[in-house]
């Protein structure tokens, strides 16, 4: 017992500790997936190069925003605008470009802030593929877009831009047919337009626009809540999905996944448990591999030895009938016959008043004319036989045949009323 109370307290401070580990590093890899680098243009990211003003300001705008810990195939029509914020850590997939796709002619819109490096067009993108970026000397500048698109432009009278880069592309005097400029110099396009099925694109050549330091410049705040005003419109919702998902609750998506927060969900990156297994945070990996040397411990442990094998002897058991026959044989010297009969006797009645419900008091005589009517016995000479075994338990000898008799007439009565394996 004692070995037993040891070894569960043995197994509860394992289990307390593992449970410690499990929380701290879940913990700290939050922690440490919010305290992104600083030249992170996270939506966590506080410093200069960081967007989390413009999460900030979409929140006081009474906007729904949410920040996106998973690939883009996870869009559905709850989410209105995505925000994607150049450089990223992990690589866009193909099937995700395919799926953003689907989602912008749907009703989405994405805001995509290109940083470098210079790149060409890509056929195999059948989203951004069309748009190159070239590399250009770093030239801060103020510059008014143009009122091409009104929803965006409005109250916009210039919008403050460092790019070190600038987006080239086949540029079109209708959105619907391809990309039109809302900004740009003489070196080529700072600001792209194009509308794609029910969806707009929003391609911009200078992530300062949007950070914590350049939406504070010109009239740069004014124009992202445009963007969010204008992708969140009732005009610009897909209709309801069925399960309650329309315009009143679209959201405002700022991709962090493709900077290196949160895992695949479902099916994962690329459908194989294997790349899964490490798209997920440092953390998550940790406390499955501790998981398993637990399990293995609690394994071992559970089956090793506490000492040296020992053999134990099989005890010797008497059988349970020993003890009546010995009985039996102590009776019948004593001649006592009288005595076992009482002790029968007693048990019936007490058997026999308990299934009749009848009182402790009751004379033996009247609980044998109570069981006669009750199991409807006649001529079986139940009261005869309590007449006779009182007349024994009061004290008369009887012989060795009588008891005999007298023992399995009682023992007959028990089953006629239905007293047989009670006792």
């Amino acid at each position: 017992m004692l070995f037993l109370r040891r070894a569960n307290r043995e197994l509860l401070a394992l289990v307390g500790l593992f449970a410690l580990f499990v929380v701290t590093a879940l913990f700290y890899e939050r922690v440490g997936q919010e305290a992104t680098a600083p030249d992170t243009p996270s939506a966590f990211n506080a410093a200069p190069s960081g967007v989390k003003a413009l999460y900030r300001l979409l929140v006081k705008q009474g906007y729904a925003v949410e920040r996106l810990t998973a690939p883009w195939d996870v869009l559905d029509a709850g989410t209105g605008l995505l925000v994607f914020v150049e450089p990223n850590e992990r690589a866009v997939r193909p099937r995700e470009i395919n799926a953003l796709r689907a989602w912008v002619t749907r009703g989405g819109s994405v805001l995509y802030f290109v940083s470098g490096p210079a790149r060409p067009a890509d056929a195999r993108d059948p989203l951004f593929g069309d748009v190159s970026v070239v590399a250009a000397p770093p030239a801060p500048q103020t510059l008014s877009p143009a009122p091409i698109v009104a929803a965006l432009t409005r109250d916009v009278h210039s919008l403050a831009v460092k790019p070190a880069i600038r987006l080239q592309t086949s540029l079109a005097t209708d959105p619907a047919k391809g990309y039109v400029p809302l900004l740009a110099d003489a070196q080529g396009g700072l600001l792209l337009y194009r509308r794609l099925g029910k969806g707009q694109l929003i391609v911009a050549a200078d992530a300062n626009m949007t950070s914590n330091q350049g939406i504070r410049e010109a009239d740069n705040a004014i124009f992202l809540i445009n963007v969010a005003a204008a992708s969140l419109s009732p005009a610009s919702a897909p209709a309801s999905n069925g399960n309650g998902t329309g315009a009143g609750r679209r959201v405002i998506a700022f991709d962090e996944y493709h900077h290196g927060v949160g895992f695949a969900r479902g099916r994962g990156e690329t459908g194989q448990f294997g790349k899964l297994f490490n798209s997920a945070p440092l953390g998550l990996r940790l406390v499955l591999w501790h998981g398993l040397a637990f399990g293995l411990l609690l394994l071992y442990n559970g089956n090793r030895r506490f000492g040296r094998v020992r053999t134990l002897s099989t005890p010797a058991f008497r059988a349970g009938t020993d003890y009546v026959i010995s009985m039996a044989r102590l009776l019948r010297r004593a001649r006592a016959g009288d005595i076992a009969i009482t002790t029968l006797f007693t048990r019936f009645l007490r058997d026999l008043a308990r299934s009749l419900d009848a009182p402790p008091e009751t004379s033996p005589g009247e609980l044998a004319r109570l069981a006669e009517r009750r199991f409807n016995l006649t001529n079986n000479g139940l009261e005869q036989l309590t007449a006779r075994c009182v007349v024994v338990t009061e004290g008369e000898k009887i012989s060795e045949s009588e008891l005999i008799t007298l023992a399995r007439r009682i023992e007959q009565a028990r089953r006629e009323c239905h007293l047989a394996g009670v006792g």
